[in-house]
């Protein structure tokens, strides 16, 4: 498996924006090849900031998406709203699930 990370930054002018086109990635990035995981996440303190987690098949998986047309369409239509995005890509070393918690 392969993840990233991928570290978001609005305008402060443009966090609605920028929220609406990264919530449009979600549907066809789920439908490639290879996807696992992609989660949107949204700073509890800091308006302007999202973080996707994603979980890929495979670097090759991954590649796919970020040379896919709604991604380089997404970089391009986005560019008006970013303060600066950053992507982070890691391997796994350790993994541990925390049993359900009953109510």
């Amino acid at each position: 498996m392969y993840t990233v990370i991928a570290k978001i930054i609005a305008k402060p002018e443009f966090t609605k924006e920028l929220k609406e086109s990264l919530e449009a990635l979600i549907e066809p990035t789920i439908a490639e090849h290879g996807c696992i995981k992609y989660i949107l996440h949204e700073s509890v303190d800091d308006p302007c900031l999202f973080m996707f987690y994603e979980i890929w098949q495979s670097k090759q998986a991954c590649d796919f998406h970020l040379n896919s047309a709604h991604i380089k369409n997404w970089v391009e239509i986005s560019k008006p709203f970013l303060q600066s995005w950053e992507l982070f890509f890691l391997r796994a070393i350790s993994t541990a699930e925390s049993p359900a918690i009953a109510d």
